[in-house]
């Protein structure tokens, strides 16, 4: 659509007449919760009553106890289990890099836990997820109705996890702005 000749009144402006780019270049910070919005991220209010901590209820490593592999559990298997300590030790120094984003006096450059959470945060998604369907075996293509499947939407979630890496600004894009922006690289040709 080309809108010709079009006026807008000034109280509608964001910004001064040509500093569209800046203005854009903010939203998109804000929505790759890089900006310091005051509601929740993804509009739900964090649950203080999750442990963050790893343990035996951990959903993970539920599903690798109740898994049966070969007549043992999957939590039997020093391979799974190290795979699944691995995933989970990356997702608790996430949580935490993300806590400390939130002390101005240790963040060395704004943008760049905020820019760089969203990254890591879809890759261990898709890490996780992807070990969850593993474990789970040919019963994580069953369809959700059917009384055979297993407990839980860890395939939906999978399935789901490839839009992270898109969603914001793909992974690549995200790489190219943290290398230009933050580590001051040459922008890529």
């Amino acid at each position: 659509m080309f809108l010709d000749d079009l006026s807008i009144h000034d109280k509608y402006r964001l910004d001064e007449v040509g500093a569209g780019w800046a203005v854009a270049m903010t939203t998109l910070q804000f929505e790759r919760s890089a900006g310091n919005l005051v509601e929740p991220a993804a509009g739900s209010p964090p649950n203080p009553d999750v442990s963050r901590s790893i343990t035996a209820e951990t959903p993970i490593i539920r599903l690798a106890k109740k898994s049966i592999r070969h007549g043992k559990t999957a939590a039997d298997d020093p391979v799974i289990r190290d795979r699944i300590m691995k995933v989970l030790i990356r997702k608790t120094g996430f949580e935490q890099a993300n806590r400390r984003a939130q002390v101005k006096g240790l963040v060395d450059h704004p943008m760049r836990i905020p820019m760089q959470a969203k990254l890591v945060d879809s890759e261990i998604s898709q890490e996780l997820t992807g070990l969850a369907v593993e474990i789970e075996g040919a019963s994580s293509t069953l369809s959700a109705a059917d009384k055979n499947a297993p407990a839980g939407a860890w395939p939906i979630q999978y399935i789901s996890s490839y839009g992270g890496t898109i969603a914001s600004g793909t992974s690549e894009i995200q790489r190219n702005q943290l290398g230009e922006r933050v580590l001051g690289m040459p922008k890529s040709k």
